[in-house]
């Protein structure tokens, strides 16, 4: 917790939840312990009033907030439709909001190809060409950024060409709407 506090941010709050029982105990008798009680009822305070801002903190805070991949399944082009999507983890939550994703086959025949970035801003700058596509449209949200290229012609998409305009550097994941 003191890394986080400089600035180097490991803690993830789900994986110290096996602790919290006996760190809560710990904390408890030792409250238990103090003597008068009016100290001990001024830290039960103080430590209540800390949880109310934490909590608040994390209800909040929109970076916190997990990605809403709803919003972004809805935004998707019809039947046909290439999605490039990173990072690419993010391929089976957005799978289950926009029925009918399936992984991308060689030799693809699309005539729209929408790329998702997911971040908190969704900040990626200049979208970057896809060839015999014209960028049409550039859709964000708090949590992602959509960007959509059309073709008048069917042509094939290759894998190699749809990583290439992977909003995020790493990995995307490549899917196909039925």
């Amino acid at each position: 917790m003191a890394l986080a506090l400089g600035g180097v941010d490991y803690v993830l709050s789900r994986n110290e939840l096996p602790v919290l029982i006996p760190i809560l105990r710990v904390c408890s008798a030792g409250m238990a312990g103090l003597r008068p009680r009016i100290g001990g009822l001024g830290l039960t305070l103080a430590s209540v009033a800390l949880g109310l801002v934490v909590t608040g903190y994390y209800a909040f805070d929109t970076f916190l907030q997990r990605d809403d991949c709803r919003s972004a399944g809805s935004e998707l082009g019809p039947a046909g439709t290439a999605v490039v999507v990173s990072p690419g983890y993010e391929t089976m939550p957005l799978s289950i909001y926009a029925p009918g994703l399936r992984r991308a086959a060689m030799g693809t025949h699309v005539r729209e190809v929408d790329v998702i970035g997911q971040a908190r801003p969704p900040v990626f700058g200049t979208p970057r060409p896809l060839r015999g596509f014209t960028l049409v449209q550039v859709i964000r949200s708090p949590s992602d950024e959509l960007v959509r290229y059309r073709s008048g012609l069917p042509p094939s998409v290759s894998l190699a060409a749809m990583q290439g305009v992977a909003l995020e550097a790493g990995a995307a994941g490549l899917m196909v709407r039925r």
